[in-house]
């Protein structure tokens, strides 16, 4: 391809070996062998492709052109000051009764943590840390301890190949045998404002042993008006009768790009459910890919994208049955005002020895705007015969009937609407099963609906 895209793309490309370089050079001889080989495996990978474009089958329906016209610096680390964990509450979502674990720009500041609440049998570890003293298995962490992170992820992934190339910040999250967590782990990052936009690569491992339980919230926010691009990678396994609850609340600044993608897989009767709500940023692109590798498996994946104005909203997930006797519920809903554009692609893939699966999938829309535009893609790959699997999508207006019926009863129109997006959404926010963040996200849904169509 020659046409000047192209240019750009190569262009951004050596940008980003320049500060892949800068990178491991600022670490002055942090990395090791092992990991050093991975980060230059990584980028690698990423400058053999660049960005993806909207010939690729798995993102056609985004361009992500405004990751190529813009220069992104590196983050710069910030200081432990106490006005950042001010600023980063003052501009999230309150949980209350979480423990808090801090990003800025980021990186991971246990100084402004809620370190000495972390639940007895949770261990909370820097990632840059981890690295340094668990070289081995730090090295081959996303391809040995969890088999949704194979080995050709980062082929399929350039997104995931670049945060493995800058992979230093963030934080791994083990728990012990049988724990089981009273409060959630609040995993808050937030992005400052900045005279020059800037790029974050967090990383999140999680790894829960067998027969524990934890909920943990991720959430990522950012000043008004910032500019950067949060490129996150989250990397999750459940052992045996394990039970994971991952809330993800994405309320970026509305000039940033987020791309998240999540590897997660279950063993023997091990439980992961993913709740994944959408407010902010510019554009974003979230990967979610779940591996059911033991029987009596489950997983959840339930989702809420609102976009409003010009906002990009793109959803691509894949729950894998790989073996006998699993379950899994998929409902994503988006609710698209003014010109925003939504992508939901759900694939379910089972396996040719999965007998016995049951999979439901879903996905419904409601446009409130003549321009704005959704383009959805269940899908189902079944080498098995005895299965029981569904998969449906929906895109429509607000029900005349249901409007009409509110208006009759003396209701004004604006608030006939407003109640009925609200009771359209607030299912999903409804079947997030830890109470806090429920009734706190329920709150928010009334005010931001309020706030974003009462025109």
């Amino acid at each position: 391809m020659s046409d000047g895209r192209a240019m750009n793309n190569e262009t951004a490309i050596q940008n980003y070996r320049d500060l892949f370089a800068t990178f491991e050079h600022t670490l002055n001889g942090g990395a090791s062998g092992e990991t050093h080989r991975l980060r230059r495996e990584a980028i690698d990978r990423f400058a053999s492709t660049g960005f993806p474009t909207m010939r690729g089958e798995d993102w056609r329906y985004t361009n992500f052109n405004p990751l190529i016209r813009q220069s992104f610096a590196l983050a710069e680390a910030p200081g432990a000051q106490p006005s950042l964990r001010d600023a980063a509450l003052a501009g999230s979502i309150d949980i209350a009764g979480a423990v808090t674990l801090l990003f800025v720009n980021g990186v991971y500041l246990p100084e402004l943590s809620d370190i000495d609440r972390i639940p007895d049998g949770i261990r909370v570890t820097p990632l840059h840390e981890f690295i340094a003293a668990e070289t081995d298995r730090a090295a081959e962490t996303d391809r040995a301890a969890n088999p949704a992170m194979a080995d050709d992820v980062l082929a399929r992934n350039p997104f995931a190949a670049l945060n493995t190339a800058f992979m230093h910040h963030g934080v791994v999250i083990e728990t012990a045998r049988g724990v089981t967590a009273t409060v959630p782990l609040h995993l808050l990052f937030f992005c400052t404002d900045s005279p020059q936009p800037f790029m974050t690569h967090p990383r999140v491992i999680v790894r829960m042993a067998s027969q524990a339980q934890l909920d943990i919230v991720e959430q990522y926010a950012g000043a008004d008006g910032a500019t950067y691009f949060t490129n996150t990678l989250t990397d999750i396994r459940v052992e045996d009768g394990a039970v994971l609850r991952h809330v993800k609340l994405q309320d970026e600044s509305r000039s940033a790009v987020h791309v998240a993608s999540v590897y997660t897989s279950a063993g023997r009767a091990g439980t992961y459910e993913n709740h994944a709500i959408g407010f902010g940023s510019a554009l974003q692109r979230g990967n979610i890919h779940g591996v059911l590798d033991g029987e009596g498996g489950h997983v959840t994946m339930n989702g809420l994208f609102l976009p409003s104005g010009t906002q990009h909203m793109d959803h691509f997930t894949t729950i894998d049955h790989a073996v006998p006797h699993c379950t899994s519920h998929e409902l994503y809903k988006g609710v698209l005002a003014d010109e925003a554009r939504g992508v939901f692609t759900g694939k379910i893939i089972v396996r040719q020895d999965a007998q016995k699966t049951d999979a439901v999938q879903a996905n419904n829309n409601m446009l409130l705007s003549e321009r704005a535009q959704i383009d959805t893609r269940p899908q189902l790959e079944i080498y098995a015969d005895d299965v029981r699997c569904t998969h449906g999508a929906t895109v429509g207006r607000m029900s005349a009937d249901q409007l009409f019926y509110l208006l009759s009863r003396g209701i004004d129109r604006q608030t006939a609407q407003n109640i009925l997006t609200y009771a359209f959404a607030a299912d999903i926010v409804a079947r997030i099963p830890i109470d806090t963040v429920r009734e706190v996200l329920d709150v928010e849904l009334h005010r931001r609906l309020g706030a974003t169509w009462n025109k």
